[in-house]
């Protein structure tokens, strides 16, 4: 019986956890901290997304050069995620080859190819053309900066790492309970 017990225990456990994980890797778009422009949209592994201003809604005009200096933020399949802080409309639209691009209120994202690591926005008002989005997808113009803004509660250098949700620590709190709950009765049956 004990035996049993351990083994559902075990299964519970890793049902929780691999839930938990599956939530987390699934985010397409997620905001980060920046310390120069605030709060920014980014892709899960924290790259800065842009928004393209000749653009049209759901329409991308970035093609050939443009887009090998501007790659677009591709899905393959599905819907985009939405993270954290995220209070931007995800969308798709379909570009030229077919492609999925990732939209934020209608817009297509872009990476862009002189950021070279997480957090990096060397793209950032290029042209008077290229700019960092807010966590509600508004364009963050050099007039509109946050400089050197407070990160947002709970996270610290760049909020969306190393945030955590409550649910899943509610969760492991309710199995515990429930796991105690069975070894008692267990306990007490098998005398």
């Amino acid at each position: 019986m004990l035996r049993s017990l351990a083994m559902l225990l075990g299964l519970c456990l890793v049902l929780v956890f691999s839930t938990y994980a599956g939530a987390q890797s699934g985010v397409t778009v997620k905001v980060v901290h920046n310390e120069e422009y605030g709060d920014i949209l980014a892709d899960s592994k924290g790259m800065t997304l842009y928004m393209f201003v000749p653009d049209k809604p759901n329409e991308s005009v970035c093609y050939g050069s443009c887009a090998q200096a501007w790659p677009p933020l591709i899905l393959e399949s599905g819907q985009p995620v939405a993270g954290e802080g995220v209070i931007a409309r995800l969308g798709i639209t379909t570009r030229r080859d077919g492609s999925r691009q990732v939209t934020v209120n209608g817009m297509p994202l872009y990476y862009f190819a002189g950021d070279k690591k997480p957090g990096d926005a060397n793209g950032q008002g290029l042209n008077n053309v290229w700019w960092v989005l807010s966590a509600s997808g508004q364009p963050i113009k050099a007039e509109e900066q946050a400089p050197s803004q407070a990160p947002a509660a709970g996270g610290g250098g760049m909020s969306g790492y190393g945030s955590t949700s409550k649910a899943p620590m509610a969760a492991l709190a309710l199995l515990g309970l429930a796991t105690v709950g069975l070894a008692y009765r267990a306990r007490r049956w098998a005398r």
